[in-house]
């Protein structure tokens, strides 16, 4: 409740009148109430507001427009009615009846608003009541509004109506399992669902319709609730309504009918699915139906499964043959759509339909499997699978992943059958599908069929109904690598893939002996397939092991996991999934439940020790670095494994690790021992655990010189105390005074890398800690609050942890004796003690406010913040004041930049976590603090002031936040304006683009309902004859054609007159045409030069299209065929003006220049040279070479290195 009235309290200065009215009288109630000295329960809250209530509907006239006071109140009863004892609704039942149910007429007709405050009032009323008053003729009436309201027009009304209907039949009255109303509204429902469904009124009249679609809106959620006896009735109507051609009201009522098969057994008994399913048979809809179609495939699939359950003893055998044939020929065109959700519903009901196949038609299809037109329906769907698997109707549509899906569903079906004659011994499914399963197989190698991975999925679906020895058999999927014998599944793959395993392996090893590195990694990739199908076999067929897990194939395994590195990963795995497969057999037994032991079998008990020793040697020998993932699979092994083996076995294996434990102290190798007891530690006696604890909390581990040592001791103290930490009764006084201890004198408290695992120690022992012992807290604090600031962000989190750990504990309660404190202050020894609380606690880390450097200062202000967000409904307004102010003053007065970071964190934290009156008394000390590093862009400040003024903004006034200001301070106000204008900005980019959105929906509502072409209305929309002048240098500036509007007829843009239209300035008729003569008729003589004599042999046609594509003027086609023009480059303007000098009369040169022309020889790469310059700029100085390709430097003819030429 108090969450709710705090999203209130902030909109007493809202704009909106019907967010500030309940704002304001939520105010004016708890001021009363504090006036009182009322305790501010949901109880309190109540009487006002209905004290409230009683005197606004006294008035002689009633207020329901936005602001008034009765909305308001509603609005805050709906709120405060769940939190009020239901005792207390009960004794005041009568007063809210005759206040609130007068005003269901008048709230119907004038304020939605406040008729959903009202109902959300009802529904905590209802939900309170006992059973005798039900039956008070206020509340009956009461309820009866409510129903009619379930139709009302308002969708938010009609919701609200519903949703309380809904939560009245939930929760009836104790001891009663059905709701008293139940009955009341499920013949309301059926009234009303009869005078919708009588006649073909919904394409008449579309209010009827409307009205169905309600009323199935309200039977969808209730019908769970609703009597037995009523369904079948109901469920008649909703057969009925299919007819009447509404697509939404159809689609509706099957979705309903499948909920309702969906029901308990003895929900449903009344109901007849038989006929449900006649009539649905009867009424198939159009496969195109993209509506209608997926609920009808489910309400069919519903139906059968609950007609032909395999619970029912009675099943008429032609019956079902009918039934399942008239299914099979509805749902195939429904197979056909090319509408996802329709196959998928088909492929859903297709599988209920198998699940029907009963024994008498799997014997008769097993008689009838060697005819050629067989009329079983088990052979039928058999061969309608075949032939569409290769239909170009089913590709087309992609439907060969739903058909791979019902022959899926169709072999588990089959499976369940064993057959035995005089020919045959198997399963049905094993005697009727191999064709089909081999048919797949073929099509899986095909490189056009697309479903492989579903075609894959279908094989394992196969596999393991008729087990890997059929499905590996010569004429099914033969491998044809060595000849196929009969076993049982796990021996299977002990007696065939192991010894195929090991002739890969040796033709990988001969492979690799001569060469063949390409064929040596094939081998590799078949070995990791083969043996990471072992997991598979173990996950099937846990039952087998006792016959395949041999000695001689244990010591195989413990080899290869030694050997093969790349195997590790898949035998590891298989090994797990073995023990794992037998422990869900023991919990699926409850025979065996009473003893652990004897169901694992001699096997595993006799081999659980050596596996052991096996997977400890394993893990030793293992990089922690390099092959972490393995590692990891070896411990999850060794949990696994522990878990089976005796006591006896247990206490060998730690004798053991013990054993290395101590010889390791001091050494690198001291680590796996440790993690071993990680793995071992819940199935280790008690004092078992006790000595680990003892051995590890000592000097020689928590100070040793190894980071990684540290950190792994750290990590199992924190495990015991976190797991056996009750049983073996840790004192966690003595262990927190050791490890002060022990980090004051070495290195292990400093160690960066076992912070983590340390704080989470400390974060576990201050809870188990006593309440007489709360002076051990101050001597963690600085520990805490230095971890917040540790670059691991685990490290942070969990000194954070640790942090609220202790505020959680000093606030549980206790005594911090103060005489036992570390501290020179005499006033601190001579103190006796203080209480516990979370005050003292935050005192205590306020102390770091003091310290001598930012680092510490900084930590400690971010601790504050923690703890103020974690304690703040317990701490006053005076502590939240002086915290604030305190901190307040670093924001003013510090420089450092770590500092002002916390600083403003808190700040950012106090403007969302403290109350409006704290937060309103320093005010102007925030914003004026904020403002100095509003302009500080070197730390980042900037975008964080901003951001932390956008939040206070949420909850102040504009007013209340620029009345802070210094009338002197100006860069402030333009902070301030700024920010506003920001955040102004935002909320109309916001409201225009939710306004573009409508706009779009609108115009895609009227293209789906008019049509999308254009329509103009001549009369209505001409455009203004007046059209805006512009100055002659703005046209300039603007550039472009502009479109010139005239009061002539739209213009068609696509037509080729379009191009015409363009503004530009109008000539005069006639007024070129002086420049033309003419003949002696008048005629106009238009003279046209044949450009072609202009060629002459000199200049031939070839060199033209070259100049158009090197040139300045030239230009290229792109693949697209659009046109690219040449870059105006300098290169290009400068062989364009040395083509011009070559080409001008050499009369026009002075005879001394030409001379010098004709007799000086062109160098390479001349062309480059610079003409005023002397050399290209380099890094180091002027560069004097020209660089030419290769190319040109070969036709030259010129030797050594080509391209360079000084």
């Amino acid at each position: 409740m108090e969450v709710a009235l705090a999203k209130i309290r902030p909109q007493t200065s809202s704009s909106l009148a019907h967010q500030a009215a309940p704002a304001n009288l939520l105010a004016a109630i708890e001021t009363t109430l504090n006036s009182q000295k009322s305790d501010g329960s949901p109880t309190a809250y109540f009487a006002a507001l209905l004290t409230t209530l009683e005197s606004s509907c006294k008035d002689e006239e009633i207020l329901l427009k936005e602001g008034d006071l009765l909305p308001a109140e509603l609005y805050l009863l709906c709120l405060i009615a769940p939190f009020v004892p239901v005792p207390v609704v009960r004794t005041h039942l009568s007063h809210v009846l005759d206040l609130t149910a007068p005003l269901f007429p008048l709230l119907t007709q004038h304020n939605a608003p406040a008729l959903r405050s009202q109902l959300g009032l009802y529904n905590a009323i209802f939900k309170a009541v006992d059973h005798s008053q039900l039956n008070i003729q206020g509340i009956r009436q009461c309820f009866a509004s409510i129903l009619d309201l379930c139709l009302d027009l308002r969708p938010k009304v009609r919701k609200r109506a519903q949703d309380v209907v809904k939560d009245v039949l939930a929760s009836p009255p104790t001891p009663l399992a059905i709701h008293p109303y139940a009955s009341r509204v499920s013949d309301w429902i059926f009234q009303h669902l009869s005078e919708a469904s009588t006649g073909s009124m919904f394409k008449k009249e579309r209010g009827t319709a409307d009205k169905a679609i309600h009323i199935l809106a309200l039977l969808r959620p209730v019908i769970i609730h609703l009597p037995p006896s009523n369904l079948p009735q109901i469920a008649s109507l909703l057969l009925s309504l299919p007819r009447l051609g509404d697509s939404y009201v159809a689609q509706s009522s099957y979705s309903i009918l499948a909920e309702l098969f969906s029901l308990a057994e003895e929900a449903t008994s009344d109901i007849k699915p038989k006929n449900i399913l006649d009539s649905v048979l009867s009424t198939p809809p159009s496969k195109s139906d993209q509506v209608l179609a997926p609920a009808w495939s489910q309400v069919l699939g519903e139906a059968l499964a609950a007609t032909y359950s395999k619970t029912n003893p009675t099943t008429d055998e032609e019956l079902l043959k009918v039934h399942l044939s008239k299914a099979h020929a509805a749902l195939t065109p429904c197979l056909e759509s090319s509408h996802a959700p329709t196959r998928k519903a088909a492929a859903q009901s297709y599988r209920a339909l198998c699940a029907c196949i009963s024994s008498s038609l799997v014997l008769s299809a097993v008689q009838e499997v060697e005819r050629d037109k067989p009329q079983n329906i088990v052979l039928k769907l058999i061969t309608f699978l075949t032939h569409s698997l290769a239909a170009i109707g089913f590709i087309q549509v992609n439907a060969i992943p739903d058909l791979l899906e019902i022959a899926a569903a169709l072999f588990q079906a089959l499976g369940n059958f064993k057959v035995v004659t005089d020919h045959l011994d198997g399963t049905a499914a094993e005697i009727l599908l191999l064709p089909f399963l081999r048919h797949v197989s073929a099509l899986r190698v095909q490189k056009t069929f697309a479903h492989k991975e579903t075609a894959d999925q279908f094989l394992g679906v196969a596999m393991k109904v008729v087990g890997p020895e059929v499905i590996f058999r010569d004429d099914v999927l033969p491998l044809n690598l060595i000849p196929n014998q009969s076993y049982l599944p796990y021996k299977h793959f002990v007696a065939y893939f192991v010894p195929l395993s090991e002739q890969l392996f040796e033709l990988q090893q001969t492979a690799e002996l001569n060469g063949r590195e390409g064929e040596a990694k094939i081998w590799v990739v078949l070995l990791a397939q083969i043996w990471n199908g072992m997991g598979g076999y173990v996950r099937s067929h846990p039952g087998d092991i006792s016959a395949a897990l041999t000695t001689e194939f244990a010591q195989l395994l413990s080899n290869l996991l030694y050997s093969q590195v790349e195997l590790r990963p898949a035998i590891l795995k298989a090994l797990r999934l073995l023990v794992e497969g037998v422990l869900s057999n023991i919990a699926s037994n409850t025979f065996f439940c009473y003893c652990f032991q004897k169901p694992i079998g001699p096997v595993l008990e006799s081999q659980s020790e050596s596996w052991l020793a096996v997977f400890f040697n394993l893990y030793g020998n293992l990089n922690a670095h390099n092959e972490a993932s393995t590692r990891t699979l070896v411990g999850e092994v060794i949990i696994v494994w522990a878990s089976i083996c005796s006591e006896d076995q247990i206490a060998k294996a730690f004798s053991n690790v013990l054993g290395l434990f101590k010889g390791s102290i001091g050494k690198q190798n001291i680590g796996v021992s440790m993690d071993l007891f990680l793995h071992l530690l819940p199935y280790l006696t008690t004092g078992q655990v006790k000595e680990i604890f003892s051995l590890t909390l000592s000097e020689e581990i928590l100070n040793s010189a190894d980071g990684a040592v540290v950190k792994r001791a750290y990590r199992l103290l924190g495990k015991i105390v976190e797991i056996r930490g009750n049983e073996i009764k840790v004192e966690a006084v003595g262990v927190l005074e050791r490890l002060n201890a022990i980090g004051d004198e070495g290195t292990g408290k400093g160690n960066a890398g076992a912070k983590k695992d340390r704080l989470h120690l400390l974060c576990l022992l201050v809870s188990l800690l006593p309440s007489d012992a709360m002076h051990m807290i101050p001597s963690l604090v600085p520990e805490a609050v230095l971890g917040t600031k540790e670059p691991s962000e685990k490290a942070r989190t969990e000194a954070f942890e640790l942090i609220v750990a202790m505020g959680k504990r000093m606030e549980a309660g206790g005594v911090v004796k103060m005489a036992l404190l570390e501290s020179d202050d005499a006033e601190m020894a001579d103190a006796v003690e203080a209480p516990a609380n979370a005050q003292e606690f935050l005192t205590m880390i306020a102390g770091g406010l003091a310290g001598g450097s930012p680092h510490m200062i900084s930590a400690s202000i971010t601790a504050i913040s923690r703890v103020v967000f974690e304690f703040k409904d317990t701490m006053s307004h005076d502590l939240h004041g002086q915290i604030l102010s305190t901190i307040l003053v670093f924001l003013t007065s510090s420089a450092n930049r770590e500092i002002i970071k916390s600083t403003l964190g808190y700040i950012k934290l106090a403007i969302h976590t403290l109350p409006l009156p704290v937060l309103h008394l320093h005010l102007q000390a925030v914003v004026q603090g904020l403002l100095k590093w509003s302009g500080d862009r070197k730390n980042h400040f900037k975008m964080k002031v901003r951001h932390i003024f956008e939040r206070l903004l949420r909850r102040f006034s504009w007013g209340d936040v620029h009345t802070c200001l210094d009338n002197s301070d100006g860069e402030g106000a333009k902070v301030l304006f700024a920010i506003k204008k920001r955040k102004d900005r935002v909320k109309r980019k916001k409201a225009a683009r939710a306004n573009h959105e409508e706009e779009e929906k609108d115009t895609r509502r009227e293209d789906v309902l008019y049509g999308s072409e254009s329509e103009l209305d001549d009369s209505e929309d001409e455009l203004d004859d007046t059209v805006t002048k512009q100055k002659p240098k703005a046209m300039a500036r603007e550039g472009g054609a502009r479109l010139r509007i005239d009061d002539d007829d739209p213009m068609d843009l696509l037509g080729s007159a379009g191009v015409t239209h363009g503004r530009q300035r109008k000539k005069k008729a006639g007024q070129d045409a002086g420049k033309f003569r003419t003949d002696d008729e008048g005629r106009i003589v238009i003279e046209v030069a044949n450009d072609l004599d202009n060629f002459t042999q000199d200049t031939p046609m070839e060199d033209a299209y070259k100049e158009s594509l090197v040139s300045v003027d030239g230009f290229t086609r792109g693949p697209n065929g659009r046109v690219k023009f040449n870059k105006d480059t300098k290169k290009r303007r400068r062989e364009a003006t040395e083509e011009d000098l070559v080409d001008m009369d050499a009369s026009e040169l002075s005879p001394k220049r030409a001379k010098k022309k004709e007799g000086k020889s062109q160098g390479l790469g001349s062309e480059f040279k610079a003409k005023r310059a002397g050399g290209d700029t380099k890094k180091g100085g002027i560069d004097p070479y020209a660089y030419v390709s290769l190319g040109q430097a070969a036709k030259r003819g010129s030797k050594g290195i080509a391209g360079k030429k000084k």
